[in-house]
């Protein structure tokens, strides 16, 4: 039986397949989650977007549950979790649905790639790592080809 840990032991197609069906699904998601929301409401389309993306990832909790030391995690990994959850699946993609039916999506989705610049920025704030002048830069370019991307007409 293959199982999802021993994954990053094998060859780096495996690793490129894996990204590419991560983007396309989520490509799919959204795309799907906008259509979703403008003919019922943003609740309903990320719940149902959790409710397929759970059915999808369960077979992977399946084979993978006892790798986890469930009885070692902490309160923080719990509450991470939750966050996880709560916070950045659900409040967050009924946000992003109403954004993308409401405004577009070719004009809205751009803003995904703002994602990594927070993604450093907590990781200084909430982990003390120290951004480096290549993260400045690059987070200031990211920042650069949004606003020309939301300024530009579709």
């Amino acid at each position: 039986m293959v199982r999802f840990g021993d994954l990053s032991q094998s060859v780096s197609i495996v690793g490129d397949l894996l990204v590419l069906a991560a983007a396309s699904s989520n490509a799919i998601g959204f795309v799907a989650g906008s259509q979703l929301t403008a003919r019922t409401d943003s609740w309903t389309a990320t719940f149902w977007g959790v409710l397929i993306a759970g059915l999808v990832l369960a077979p992977a909790l399946w084979l993978d549950a006892d790798l986890v030391m469930w009885e070692r995690l902490d309160l923080t990994t719990w509450i991470a979790l939750g966050h996880l959850a709560l916070g950045a699946t659900v409040i967050g993609y009924m946000a992003w649905f109403y954004a993308l039916a409401r405004g577009g999506l070719a004009r809205v989705s751009v803003l995904q790639f703002l994602q990594p610049i927070f993604t450093v920025i907590f990781a200084g704030v909430l982990l003390g790592e120290r951004l480096t002048a290549a993260e400045l830069v690059m987070g200031a370019t990211i920042l650069i080809g949004v606003i020309v991307a939301r300024q530009s007409r579709v």
